[in-house]
């Protein structure tokens, strides 16, 4: 019977004349069906495709970008010059670049910078990271409030 436990297809037939889809069991595990009896007559149907939003002249046929320059909201101002490509003899939107990702910076990033109090704010860490990365020359640049002074006249 379908979703019973299973070991081989003999032990999902049906018992006294009882009607009985599910003669297969599932042999891969991490499936769904592993070890369980299922009916394998039926594929699952097929998704409908998803249609891609129309918006100007977005999928319009083109040769120039100029065909693709046409009045009203239009994001797809280029058209696909090249074969074989997916908008090849269409308008598209151009991808704008993607904004630069500012550098982060973490306590004991590898640079005597990172050792500064925004980047480790535990007192220990920051020590740690000063003895481990930092030059006396970088100290001085970047810690010159840990400097002693000797003031001696």
């Amino acid at each position: 019977m379908c979703n019973e436990r299973c070991s081989r297809d003999s032990d999902c037939r049906g018992q006294g004349g009882v009607y009985n889809p599910c003669l297969k069991c599932g042999q891969y595990q991490g499936t769904r069906y592993y070890h369980m009896c299922y009916d394998d007559s039926t594929p699952a149907p097929t998704p409908r495709p998803v249609q891609p939003v129309q918006r100007g002249m977005c999928g319009r046929g083109c040769h120039h970008d100029s065909d693709c320059q046409q009045g009203g909201y239009n994001p797809c101002l280029k058209c696909g010059q090249y074969q074989g490509t997916r908008y090849y003899h269409q308008c598209y939107e151009e991808s704008p670049p993607p904004a630069p990702t500012p550098a982060t910076r973490s306590c004991g990033d590898g640079s005597c910078g990172g050792c500064k109090q925004s980047y480790c704010p535990d007192v220990q860490q920051r020590k740690s990271c000063k003895a481990r990365y930092c030059s006396a020359e970088e100290l001085a640049e970047y810690f010159p409030e840990d400097l002693l002074v000797n003031n001696q006249e």
